[in-house]
């Protein structure tokens, strides 16, 4: 039997999804999915309206030059859930699939060429512009994350950001190395939250932050912080 809070929970979830708002997400959702691709041969962009057609365009043929096929889904007005430290605004999204063949050699290195430069593009595009987003009841202007969102399999993801304030010649260098990191990774036995990797210029490697590690260590964070506020107000 459920209990009263789980049916209120219940009614306030259906009214939710009756609401004007959550019929319009959905319209939205639908229609941005005109443009999505599936396929072997496909290279995914997510953004949030911070490229214009022309620049998609460019991006397009530049894959098209490494026998892929690119397909964009722009998620500006869509809400989503967001870990800001551990995600990526913007990324271009590499199947396992296709992964496994960069990897392993049975796709061209034209392919991932025009997966590289691609990105290089669509950074210098946008390591300068901003995003509006509500925080706090205002709206402020928030720095693109962009970079690479990886799968290895069906429970293994990694997203590498490319740092917005490097050189060029950096981001450059990051991607050479990007093909060796992930050979060194291993699969997950079930699936796991993306891990967050980022390229340390000095050590010139990329390094990884398992996700889950660190989001425990922020909420253990919190519950000290919890329990010293609650001990102080029983003082008082």
């Amino acid at each position: 039997m459920k209990s009263e809070s789980d049916k209120n929970l219940e009614k306030e979830l259906n009214d939710f999804m009756q609401s004007d708002i959550y019929k319009k997400q959905e319209e939205l959702r639908r229609e941005r999915m005109k443009t999505v691709k599936s396929g072997n041969d496909v290279v995914h962009l997510e953004y949030v309206g911070e490229l214009n057609f022309s620049e998609t365009a460019e991006i397009e043929s530049i894959l098209a030059a490494g026998g892929l096929r690119l397909s964009s889904y722009d998620k500006s007005g869509l809400v989503y859930a967001c870990l800001d430290q551990f995600t990526l605004t913007s990324s271009l999204l590499i199947s396992s699939t296709l992964l496994n063949d960069l990897l392993f050699g049975l796709s061209t290195n034209a392919a991932w060429d025009a997966i590289k430069w691609s990105a290089v593009g669509i950074w210098t595009k946008v390591k300068e512009r901003k995003v509006n987003k509500i925080q706090s009841g205002k709206i402020v202007g928030k720095e693109i994350t962009f970079g690479l969102k990886v799968y290895l399999d069906k429970n293994t993801g990694i997203n590498m950001q490319l740092s917005g304030n490097v050189s060029e010649e950096v981001i450059s260098e990051s991607l050479d190395k990007a093909l060796d990191f992930l050979r060194e990774q291993g699969l997950n036995q079930s699936y796991k939250i993306e891990d967050f990797a980022f390229y340390h210029e000095g050590k010139k490697q990329w390094k990884k932050v398992d996700v889950m590690v660190e989001l425990q260590k922020l909420a253990n964070k919190k519950t000290v912080k919890s329990q010293k506020q609650q001990e102080t107000n029983r003082k008082k």
